[in-house]
């Protein structure tokens, strides 16, 4: 009797632990594309960007028996970099938009997870990127445990980091009152003495409901905080009596306090007037050094741009230093998105 108890006891001991049941602490999160500065930006785009950290938590539901190793997937539309580059290491078409910390396998997707352990974390960085796109996914997916006293729960296996697009979105159309349509208008924005985007098309046709008028431009919200100046010169035409609005949307933050979301039915809109006076064929087109007088104003500030002030148009001219950027323009899908939206009539 005394040796089967024994037998028992010694049977009790060699029972292993029972495997830790892992899942995500959540099923998602909203993440805002950048924090409104150029350290937002990926590094192959601006020296001393950094993006964003974001960290993901797994939970387990009691502490791990032994070291194990989980096995998960990436997916979603936002695009994967493996290795961050430094600025003018490389040239790519696209950036990417975020980047797989840790020192875990974060190429093969693998989390290792240590004995003891009660929680683990797939750390990620967010990057700007410099391209005006729809909201982005990155989805997380535990798939399997490769080794250890591990179980995959039947609940929270997956999770959704949604990255919200942030840009300001600048539309420009116009009309003509005296019968013609002969007006090529264009939009410049300058900051701190340089150029930070242009749209500058060469069209007479301002009406933004066709294929091919107007002007569009979008500014990544990690552009620097500061004062924005906006220009819009009457290149060329011979009309005496054009009528032009341009309308700002954004997809975060704020214009002048209020919300006016991309693709929604209302944007802060403004109004300027030119005549032949106003022509003004500028021969810079790079640089911009002979382009017409400010007509706007607007302050950065993050993510929100304050005091946009209203359009006032001059015959004068002023002088802008080159250009940093690129410029990001808007397709005519995009700009049909917006103007769609706020069911413009044109005269």
């Amino acid at each position: 009797m005394l040796s089967a108890a024994l037998m028992i006891l010694n049977s009790c001991k060699d029972d292993p632990a029972p495997p830790s049941l892992i899942s995500f602490t959540d099923a998602s999160q909203d993440v805002i594309e950048s924090d409104g500065t150029l350290k937002s930006f990926n590094p192959e785009i601006q020296s001393g960007g950094v993006g964003q950290a974001i960290t993901v938590k797994i939970t387990f539901d009691r502490a791990m028996a032994d070291n194990s190793v989980i096995s998960y997937t990436v997916s979603g539309t936002a695009s994967k970099q493996t290795t961050i580059k430094t600025s003018g290491t490389s040239q790519y078409k696209d950036y990417s938009d975020f980047y797989l910390d840790g020192t875990n396998a974060k190429d093969t997707e693998s989390l290792i997870v240590n004995k003891g352990d009660t929680e683990a974390s797939i750390p990620l960085t967010i990057f700007e990127d410099a391209s005006f796109e729809d909201d982005e996914t990155i989805i997380l997916t535990l798939t399997s445990v490769v080794s250890g006293p591990a179980k995959l729960s039947d609940t929270n296996l997956a999770y959704t980091i949604n990255i919200k697009e942030d840009d300001i979105v600048i539309i420009m159309g116009w009309e003509t009152g005296d019968g013609t349509n002969d007006a090529d208008l264009d939009m410049i924005v300058k900051s701190g003495g340089e150029v930070i985007n242009s749209s500058v098309s060469e069209s007479i046709d301002g009406s933004l409901s066709s294929n091919s008028g107007g002007e569009g431009l979008f500014l990544p919200a990690g552009f620097p905080a500061g004062t924005y100046q906006l220009s819009y010169p009457y290149f060329s035409g011979t009309s005496n009596d054009v009528n032009f609005t341009v309308y700002m949307q954004n997809t975060a933050g704020t214009l002048n306090g209020q919300s006016y979301p991309y693709g929604g039915n209302s944007a802060l809109s403004n109004n300027g007037h030119y005549t032949v006076n106003n022509v003004h064929a500028y021969t810079d087109y790079v640089n911009f050094t002979d382009v017409t007088t400010v007509e706007q104003t607007m302050v950065k500030s993050g993510i929100n741009y304050a005091s946009i002030s209203g359009i006032s148009t001059t015959t004068g001219t002023s002088r802008t230093s080159s250009s940093r950027y690129a410029p990001l323009n808007l397709n005519k899908e995009q700009v049909r998105k917006l103007t769609g939206g706020l069911k413009l009539k044109r005269k």
